[in-house]
């Protein structure tokens, strides 16, 4: 009977914290692109007459300034 084994490489410690920092770059890439697409989505419903809101169900505020409310 035959074996074969293989032993595949481990990766060194400095390889581990590279994709450690890879990762962390794009965790903060990611989370910037959902802020900013948040803030074009809030402007989209600013943008949208206050009848209209009200028929989506968008509530309202006492605040004329801003219609939307934050969450």
């Amino acid at each position: 009977m035959t074996m074969i084994t293989t032993h595949a490489r481990r990766p060194s410690r400095a390889s581990l914290q590279s994709f450690h920092w890879l990762s962390r770059l794009v965790e903060t890439g990611r989370a910037l692109h959902a802020l900013w697409r948040r803030r074009q989505n809030l402007r989209a419903l600013e943008a949208l007459p206050a009848d209209t809101l009200k028929d989506i169900g968008w509530p309202t505020t006492d605040n004329k300034r801003m219609r939307i409310v934050s969450k």
